[in-house]
């Protein structure tokens, strides 16, 4: 496995396929920093300042975030062990590697994460545990994986409602202002920010579609267990204020809480290249519907 410099960080490892490629930073917690075409845009945002740990790209935390208040004494920043410690990379195959963090003895547990290229395409698929590590005293069991991707903001983000969601299938998440909602059918909302100030939205959904000009990526989540999941846990959107410098969306997934062993997120990653005349959010959510 080679490593090369990406930007300031020396330790990259790229994955390609031929078609899409993706890096991966393992001395700043396991993040994938890049994630697009070969010659083409990184669909991920990237901060050109990487201050406060706020590096972009995506990466693995425990879910719930306001849970951390509890154990480190506030949701923000990220305990260094899961956001900035380097950690262990293993690769499986040409195509994949496994990311190991290290544990946070607060939390008692490790994050593990596989990353997989297809043999061909663009997709991916991420499958991240929480993994409780011997000889810890305690064990926070109320947590889940959680998978946070930032991008760029996009010309619209739509979310798919899943088939068992609850009624309504969505719900602010405070502290952010309440994210806009629009229906589009019966399956499908659109997600805005409807003021400048920052906006989040948690949504019983299992897909997940930003298009921004004839570019569209789509995350997908996979069924990874029978566990219940809190109402509008299973995906949140998250939309940065619009006087903030650093303007991104974070597409955002989470697996049901409550058993670390049996608790296991599996998202996929998908680029497409829509005609501009196709590109409309009716149009999009036609397609994800079928999936």
């Amino acid at each position: 496995m080679d490593h090369f410099t990406y930007r300031d960080w020396p330790d990259a490892v790229r994955l390609t396929n031929g078609t899409a490629e993706l890096i991966v930073v393992p001395s700043i917690g396991g993040r994938i920093m890049r994630y697009g075409l070969i010659g083409g845009e990184n669909i991920l945002w990237e901060n050109p300042t990487a201050s406060d740990k706020n590096f972009g790209g995506d990466k693995a935390w425990p879910w719930p975030q306001s849970d951390w208040k509890q154990l480190i004494g506030a949701d923000w920043p990220p305990p260094d062990a899961y956001a900035l410690t380097p950690c262990t990379v293993e690769q499986l195959d040409p195509l994949s590697v496994r990311i190991t963090t290290s544990a946070d003895p607060r939390f008692g547990f490790r994050i593990i994460r596989e990353i997989r290229m297809s043999d061909h395409g663009t997709r991916v698929t991420l499958e991240s545990r929480l993994v409780p590590e011997p000889g810890a005293k305690t064990v926070a069991t109320q947590f889940a994986p959680w998978s946070v991707t930032q991008v760029p903001n996009a010309d619209f983000i739509l979310a798919r409602v899943a088939e068992d969601a609850s009624n309504p299938p969505y719900r602010p998440l405070p502290p952010h202002a309440a994210a806009g909602v629009d229906r589009i059918g019966r399956e499908v909302l659109r997600i805005t920010r409807p003021s400048k100030d920052a906006a989040k939205i948690g949504i019983d959904a299992d897909i997940l579609a930003w298009v921004n000009g004839s570019t569209f990526f789509m995350q997908r989540l996979q069924p990874a267990s029978a566990l219940p999941t809190n109402p509008g846990e299973r995906a949140q959107v998250f939309l940065q204020g619009g006087d903030s410098p650093d303007e991104y969306t974070e597409l955002e997934f989470a697996a049901p809480r409550g058993d670390l062993s049996r608790s296991v997120l599996r998202v996929t990653w998908e680029i497409h290249d829509l005609p501009r005349d196709l590109g409309t959010p009716e149009n999009v959510a036609a397609y994800i519907v079928r999936f």
